[in-house]
């Protein structure tokens, strides 16, 4: 089903195709079919979670309701905002997106600098009550860099975080055992994205 998984499920292909010839591959798109549309499939993928070992996994974090994150990366400390970017982390990151602006400037093309939210920034009420944040999202180190690109660059910054949180009563923005976000996530930054181009 869609909704659970990041990807389209398999399509019925026939043996004899619509202009009369042999499908030498109906064996495999049938098994594809299949395997995709079994009994019971959609009840596996929702406790498939419940079959591993929390402690097994390095790069899964088991939030509420059956809901997955990713805690690989720093992940947690980001949902935390229990770190800051150093003022010489902020010049250097900011020396390259410039360094990247000029570029596309000097090429005649228009530089964005995009940042998708984790998915623990939308949909934190998910996360496991022990883990706690230090500091608000007003405090995170992506808002941290957008404010000091903002003010010292002339760099373009996109990040939907608000657009976001203020769409979440319209639909599931992220997949529930996925890191990505769905194809209304997707929608709402590139409606954002968009927006900013037309200026």
């Amino acid at each position: 089903e869609r909704s659970k998984e990041n990807r389209t499920l398999a399509k019925w292909k026939s043996l004899i195709t619509q202009d009369g010839k042999i499908n030498y591959n109906f064996g495999k798109d049938f098994d594809s079919w299949f395997n995709d549309r079994f009994n019971f499939r959609e009840k596996f993928i929702l406790i498939n979670p419940k079959l591993y070992s929390k402690k097994d996994h390095d790069r899964v974090l088991f939030g509420k309701d059956g809901w997955l994150f990713y805690k690989g990366a720093g992940s947690v400390t980001n949902y935390r905002n229990a770190k800051r970017f150093k003022e010489a982390d902020l010049v250097k990151l900011a020396n390259y997106l410039v360094s990247i602006d000029e570029y596309c400037k000097k090429n005649n093309k228009k530089f964005y600098f995009f940042i998708a939210p984790d998915k623990n920034k939308i949909y934190g009420e998910f996360y496991p009550n022990y883990i706690i944040k230090t500091k608000p999202d007003s405090k995170s180190r992506a808002n941290q860099l957008v404010s000091y690109l903002e003010n010292n660059t002339d760099v373009k910054v996109i990040y939907p975080y608000n657009e976001l949180h203020k769409n979440k009563d319209k639909g599931l923005l992220y997949y529930k055992q996925d890191t990505h976000w769905n194809s209304f996530g997707a929608y709402i930054g590139h409606n954002l994205l968009l927006d900013e181009i037309e200026k």
